[in-house]
């Protein structure tokens, strides 16, 4: 039937295709139902499958997916996964009790599947931790401020540091 296939030649029954995949064929053609490997097709990118098989569902935006995935588990562009704010610091947060969000001016987001612990920071702008969803203008712009994927003192420049690279210390440390 629709969403199944066949694992061997002459089977009496057939078996579902694989999460993120689907057969939309009615059981007519068996060409379409020997080989697992071939004859599901994946699902495409912002598209899954569970259950029936016989089709994708279309991802409710701004969840997205990869091609051939069983669940929408990434966030469109301009969007970052992170947990419940309640748990973003809990060691044991899950995808689960994830959602996506608008990323904050000062981050660069232009590709799918941003998260906020590796959220880039554009040049000029500071983040405290990963795990903080705030993204602040520096005092001194893109003279002290690098960007990047960095939190804290390691997105300022040579020669600055603390809350957003406000205070100037001279050349005394070394940036990689």
């Amino acid at each position: 039937g629709a969403g199944k296939l066949a694992t061997q030649e002459g089977a009496r029954s057939c078996q579902l295709c694989p999460s993120g995949s689907y057969n939309v064929d009615d059981g007519t053609t068996a060409v379409l139902h020997d080989e697992a490997a071939v004859d599901c097709t994946p699902c495409p990118a912002g598209k899954m499958s569970t259950e029936l098989r016989i089709g994708c569902d279309s991802c409710v935006g701004p969840l997205t997916s990869s091609e051939g995935a069983a669940t929408c588990d990434v966030c469109e562009k301009y969007f970052f996964m992170a947990t419940d704010l309640d748990s973003a610091t809990n060691a044991n947060a899950t995808t689960a009790n994830a959602e996506c969000h608008e990323c904050p001016e000062g981050t660069e987001c232009n590709s799918v599947g941003n998260e906020l612990p590796t959220l880039m920071i554009e040049p000029s702008y500071f983040r405290t931790v990963p795990n903080s969803m705030e993204v602040y203008p520096c005092t001194f712009g893109e003279a002290a401020c690098r960007g990047g994927n960095r939190t804290g003192d390691d997105l300022c420049r040579m020669g600055y540091e603390g809350p957003l690279c406000d205070r100037f210390v001279g050349a005394t440390r070394s940036k990689v």
